[in-house]
């Protein structure tokens, strides 16, 4: 009879997707701690859920900094990848994320370059606008 009586018609791989996140011991049958479980977990949110958050949150802010300052994530990860293997280790990860807080000489002239550019950018519009209003 199963939940057709209520209404609730499923196919073959909802079924299955149902079965294989209700049963985790998957012994092809529920228990009803089984399904109970399941549905508890369908309101609490996981370890990585809640890491995930909370990273989002930090590369969020890595991400603005690197807008504010122009910079790319390649210039980042090139920054934090100090040995030139490709690869960021742990230890790299962290003086990587230290160092921008306190920039490195070449982080601080890339930075610079993008200042310089924006400024002198500024600079000709001001005179572009400042040329127009003499014109009229």
């Amino acid at each position: 009879k199963g939940l057709t009586h209520l209404g609730c018609g499923f196919d073959e791989t909802e079924i299955g997707l149902i079965m294989r996140f209700m049963d985790p011991n998957s012994d092809g049958e529920l228990s009803y701690p089984e399904v109970k479980d399941a549905f508890r977990k369908l309101h609490e949110k996981t370890e990585a859920e809640l890491i995930e958050e909370k990273v989002g949150g930090i590369l969020i802010r890595i991400e603005d900094f690197m807008k504010e300052k122009g910079l790319r994530i390649l210039n980042v990860f090139q920054e934090m990848d100090t040995d030139g293997s490709g690869a960021v280790t742990g230890d790299e990860l962290i003086l990587g994320l230290m160092k921008l807080k306190e920039p490195s000489g070449k982080l601080r002239a890339l930075i610079a370059r993008k200042n310089d550019a924006d400024s002198r950018r500024a600079e000709a519009e001001a005179e572009r606008a400042a040329e127009e209003d003499r014109t009229r």
